[in-house]
């Protein structure tokens, strides 16, 4: 067996590797951006539940959207940068898991406010 039909099966597992690195930071990425519009709306509507300023509301809309926009960037490429370590060391699926986890806990969290608001 040649050098070259050795390393075949390992490149198609790194291959693989991260192929679903890739999938899952997709996958993350989007659903901490439903997070971040979730939180927008969950704002809003603490802000009309407290009944602050009307007027007030737009600029705190765009305030905190530039706001949110920007920690879903660096949320984004700090989970890149973490993802892409787990390859190496054989720890991504329990990193993608973990970092779901979380995410489904925020998105919990932030439609149980929302529910509680409409009560």
């Amino acid at each position: 067996m040649s050098a070259q039909e050795q390393t075949t099966p390992r490149r198609w597992t790194l291959f693989l590797h991260y192929l679903t690195y890739f999938v899952g930071w997709v996958a993350t990425s989007g659903l901490a951006l439903w997070i971040m519009l979730r939180i927008r709306v969950v704002m809003l509507d603490l802000y009309v539940f407290f009944q602050y300023d009307p007027w007030a509301m737009a600029a705190v809309d765009k305030f905190a959207t530039v706001l949110l926009g920007l920690g879903w960037l660096v949320g984004v490429l700090i989970a890149e940068m973490w993802l892409r370590q787990a390859i190496s060391r054989h720890q991504l699926w329990p990193r993608m898991l973990r970092l779901l986890a979380i995410e489904s806990i925020f998105l919990a969290l932030l439609y149980g406010i929302q529910f509680g608001l409409v009560l």
